[in-house]
């Protein structure tokens, strides 16, 4: 049996308190915990986000011992020499208020897929974030569909909303609204563009990445941790 005094401790620190600490019993899998800092995604007032490359089961395995949950996959698309015609149906969107509807639409339709993400009034102040740019596609002059988007730091896009109107899927419009976004960043020298959706089992959207030639490459996990200022 192993001592105390053999087990190895990684702190996670935010703000310089301590929010997560994790015991291991081996110097090896130390070492790897220790590279979870190179993964840190994001640190809330109230949780830890830390994202494990796909075939890095190892880490994947340790962080759901130590009471991470995986929630969302995260998909690539490398960006080459584009060969498709942009459709004319597809507008830049101005104003916020012009797509209000459309998001509207899929909170409520998000809401029912993942419920733990909104509070018992069906509400969550952080979401949707929208991204810097957003397009939409036209038919009969009303907007029936979105994508919207930012240029990251590291030289990628991120695609934050996909949404078409129900009545209006199946028909090509995700993929041309794709087409769009990879003719943008072909033409502004963007090496990748990376999306994300969460990991449930009625969740159709990952179909429609992979068959816009994504590939899933990492997850993300994430571990509730008291607020700061918490005993």
């Amino acid at each position: 049996m192993k001592k105390f005094n053999d087990i190895q401790k990684i702190f996670i620190y935010h703000n310089y308190k301590r929010v997560s600490c994790c015991a291991i019993y081996d110097t090896q899998t130390y070492k790897t915990l220790k590279q979870l800092t190179d993964n840190l995604h994001e640190i809330k007032e109230d949780s830890i986000v830390v994202t494990a490359d796909k075939n890095d089961c190892q880490i994947s395995a340790l962080l759901i011992d130590n009471k991470f949950k995986a929630d969302y996959n995260w998909y690539l698309f490398e960006v080459i020499e584009p060969n498709f015609e942009i459709n004319e149906n597809i507008i830049e969107i101005k104003e916020r208020k012009d797509i209000e509807d459309l998001i509207l639409d899929q909170v409520h339709e998000l809401s029912k897929r993942m419920p733990s993400l909104f509070d018992e009034k069906g509400e969550d102040d952080d979401w949707p974030s929208l991204g810097e740019k957003a397009i939409g596609y036209i038919v009969d002059n009303n907007i029936i569909s979105l994508l919207t988007f930012s240029i990251k730091k590291d030289n990628t896009i991120h695609i934050y909303l996909t949404y078409t109107k129900p009545e209006y899927r199946s028909q090509g419009i995700g993929t041309k609204m794709f087409d769009y976004a990879k003719d943008f960043a072909y033409k502004n020298g963007i090496k990748a563009i990376t999306v994300c959706t969460d990991i449930s089992t009625n969740n159709p959207v990952p179909n429609m990445f992979l068959k816009n030639d994504f590939k899933y490459f990492k997850t993300s996990y994430t571990k509730i941790i008291k607020k700061a200022g918490g005993n």
